[in-house]
């Protein structure tokens, strides 16, 4: 045999492992490659590894809305006349926003759903926000909240004075679709969001539409933002809880005392770590930036979590 065949023989030999090896470690490969600024090292506190997320956009969206040309040729919505109620800080750079909808909530009827806003003004451009109020049902309450990034295109609503009317649709998308979860036999719910991606997962929460008082099903919270400063809702934290949803802050910039009971880094890393004991009764909701969204996805399928049980409000 030349020393050629020889060569040839033992790479053949050679590449079922190295294709095993790869296979292997896929999965934290994309999770490191694919992570900008993450950690390469663990900190363990009890059973946690700690990592974390960012931000999202302006009205906590899992997906990008359709875009403009996406838009070309539908109908154009319909705009109803709205009163702002409140405007106060909810967090570092956000604000918690309540209006006044009427007769427009009527058609918000499940968490994730979401409207367009804009000011009260001809040739103004409408912002779309994933309402953070649970659906007002039997009680006909026409309050709809919002949890908001303060950015260049949303300003004017973060400082709307009350009584300030501004422009709303009615309630767009079909939210979470978690109807079925109790004829497929849900456990598990996993609840992933980053920075305003919380207030559609807020919604759910307290709807009870997640049904966790059922079947002994438990829900686990990652919420992703950059330090404690940025982390809306804590006071509705003991309620959540006493819901029966777990919640594990995840800080993307802050490092966290030992016993603290959160991660240092992002959502889909502090995800990666944990044990999902049964992912055949598990579902998730997710709502926060595409790199989240896209890269948690991936560590739930590679978990065992069926992509049907994977669900977002767009």
């Amino acid at each position: 045999m030349t020393p050629t065949s020889t060569s040839t023989l033992f790479l053949l030999l050679l590449l079922p492992v190295l294709l095993h090896a790869l296979t292997a470690t896929n999965t934290a490969a994309f999770i490191r490659l694919h992570t900008t600024g993450a950690l390469h090292g663990f900190h363990r506190c009890g059973h946690r590894r700690y990592l974390a997320a960012g931000t999202s956009g302006g009205g906590g969206k899992a997906k990008t809305p359709p875009s403009k040309k996406e838009e070309k040729g539908k109908e154009e919505p319909t705009w109803g006349r709205v009163q702002v109620l409140e405007t106060k800080p909810a967090a570092e750079g956000l604000y918690h926003v309540s209006i006044d909808a009427g007769d427009l909530l009527a058609s918000y009827s499940t968490p994730g759903q979401y409207v367009q806003l804009k000011p009260h003004a001809p040739g103004a451009n409408p912002s779309f926000m994933a309402i953070a109020s649970p659906p007002p049902g039997a009680s006909g309450n026409g309050r709809a909240e919002f949890l908001i990034k303060k950015t260049e295109g949303t300003a004017w609503l973060c400082e709307a004075r009350a009584g300030e009317e501004v422009d709303m649709t009615p309630a767009m998308g079909r939210g979470y679709q978690v109807q079925n979860f109790d004829q497929e036999g849900i456990k598990h719910v996993l609840l992933l969001a980053a920075g305003t991606g919380i207030a559609p997962i807020r919604a759910a929460i307290e709807s009870d539409v997640l049904g966790l008082d059922k079947m002994s099903r438990y829900s686990r919270l990652y919420f992703g933002v950059r330090s404690p400063a940025y982390l809306p809702y804590t006071e509705k934290f003991p309620e959540w809880e006493a819901r029966g949803v777990k919640i594990i802050p995840c800080f993307s910039r802050t490092p966290v005392p030992m016993n603290s009971p959160g991660y240092w880094g992002y959502v889909q890393q502090g995800l990666a770590g944990d044990e999902i004991r049964s992912p055949e009764k598990t579902a998730a909701l997710l709502c926060g930036m595409k790199d989240m969204t896209n890269l948690s996805s991936h560590v739930l399928k590679e978990k065992g979590v069926s992509p049907e049980r994977i669900l977002f409000n767009f």
